[in-house]
């Protein structure tokens, strides 16, 4: 997924803009996911600063050098005032907004405590969605796709932590031999994140004498909990099953 969308944007943008656009928002979107919510909001400011040199680089063909100070406050009025009938509400209003948001919880809001009330996660739960709306947007609009579509493909950037698989290949193996057939469906699901896989590719994943079991652990998991989502032969987990995982399973490997 993600060498997909790094070769299609760098057909569009320069190519040090689209890694620093994408490996800041896996930063930032992988260190949601472990818990880690003050550098992920550290990470928005390095996404920002790749994001308004897009739009520089979309309406002028030119951008200020990587390293070299933007006042956003000038960046964002200049692309305001760009001619309604050459330039989408996109470029020259939501998007650079959304930037503005993003630059400002990260660096005037205390990314540590008010009082008693953290605002971490509600500063760093902002910041991730701002940055993935910004992403897939530009995805969108440059590749023709529905921002659903997009944000599917971008969700599929993020490689969430499984500590206990290791991959041969495209072959994940689970590395803990006592694990229930239920949990490894539920933990390869989870690492495959929004792809999903097909149910075959899944059975083969599990060891042999366990594979009589996957159909009834499926149904119920489907059913019973709502933990995984079936279109046909394809399975997906939901959020309530990554939830299950990251609190029942994650914190016990």
């Amino acid at each position: 997924m993600i060498t997909k969308i790094k070769e299609e944007l760098v057909q569009v943008y320069p190519v040090e803009l689209v890694d620093s656009l994408i490996d800041s928002y896996i930063e930032l979107a992988g260190n949601f996911v472990r818990g880690k919510l003050r550098p992920s909001q550290v990470e928005g400011g390095r996404f920002c600063e790749a994001a308004i040199r897009i739009l520089q680089y979309e309406t002028t063909k030119a951008y200020s050098p990587i390293g070299v100070s933007i006042n956003l406050d000038n960046e964002i009025e200049k692309l305001r005032n760009l001619s309604k009938t050459s330039y989408n509400d996109s470029i020259r209003i939501h998007i650079p907004r959304t930037i503005r948001v993003i630059y400002d919880i990260r660096n005037k809001r205390d990314t540590a405590h008010l009082g008693r009330i953290s605002l971490n996660l509600m500063d760093a739960t902002l910041i991730l969605s701002c940055c993935k709306w910004v992403l897939a947007e530009l995805y969108r609009m440059r590749f023709r796709i529905s921002i659903d579509k997009a944000q599917s493909m971008i969700d599929g950037l993020v490689k969430k932590d499984v500590p206990i698989i290791q991959d041969f290949d495209g072959f994940p193996v689970i590395l803990k031999p006592d694990m229930s057939v239920r949990d490894r469906i539920m933990i390869l699901l989870y690492d495959r994140g929004s792809e999903g896989v097909d149910k075959y590719k899944l059975s083969s994943w599990i060891i042999p004498k366990m594979r009589k079991q996957i159909a009834t652990n499926l149904s119920r998991l489907q059913y019973d909990r709502s933990y995984i989502h079936r279109d046909s032969d394809w399975i997906y987990i939901t959020r309530a099953g990554e939830q299950y995982v990251e609190e029942n399973l994650l914190p016990n490997l």
